[in-house]
């Protein structure tokens, strides 16, 4: 998903450097971004940081903005996207930092330390290779409807009511919607299976 227009003006004006953007921005963004990196992190994370990795993704996009291509997704997405990798990356090196800390002399508590830390690490490579395969999967619609549904689709969300706003539906009676709605996610469905088997294949 795109962009929305209010995303697009903000980067806009961090991009043009004005003063006070950089400012405004994260204090837009700053609650969503929290909100959703936590949500990522799922239960029982480590809310504080989790909470400093997502402001951690504000300032360096505030600072190198220029990364940020709001053609492929929007800019929550891509600031919590962010925010979640630096947070598994913390907590990754975290974990190797406390494996090297315990004693050698108990070997199987130092291959258990290890042991965790590589998983984390692996649902961090993990993590990133979805991210991409998802922008990759997207980048082959071309109809800006088809993109969001798609987001929304490899998102695995439920219901026909969060595909109204992004495909344009809301003035359309509420039987009309669920139709549209069901027509563009079978046709989006199809789609994505095809292109899914496309980057299964070795290449």
């Amino acid at each position: 998903m795109s962009a929305s227009s209010d995303e697009l003006a903000m980067h806009q004006r961090v991009l043009s450097g004005h003063p006070v953007a950089r400012a405004e921005v994260i204090t837009a963004l700053y609650f969503d971004v929290v909100e959703g990196v936590l949500r990522q992190a799922g239960t029982g994370c480590d809310a504080a940081l989790a909470e400093e990795k997502a402001g951690d993704a504000l300032l360096q996009y505030a600072e190198n903005p220029g990364r940020y291509d709001p053609e492929r997704s929007a800019l929550r997405t891509y600031l919590i996207l962010v925010g979640h990798s630096k947070y598994r990356t913390a907590l990754w090196r975290e974990r190797q930092r406390a494996a090297r800390q315990y004693s050698l002399s108990n070997p199987q508590t130092v291959a258990a330390a290890e042991r965790a830390s590589a998983d984390v690490m692996e649902e961090l490579v993990a993590d990133i290779d979805a991210s991409q395969l998802k922008a990759r999967l997207i980048s082959h619609f071309d109809d800006p409807r088809d993109k969001a549904a798609a987001a929304l689709v490899l998102d695995d969300t439920q219901g026909w009511e969060p595909y109204v706003d992004v495909l344009g539906l809301s003035s359309l009676p509420v039987e009309q919607q669920k139709a549209e709605v069901y027509r563009v996610k079978s046709r989006v469905k199809k789609r994505l299976q095809r292109l899914r088997g496309y980057f299964d294949e070795p290449q």
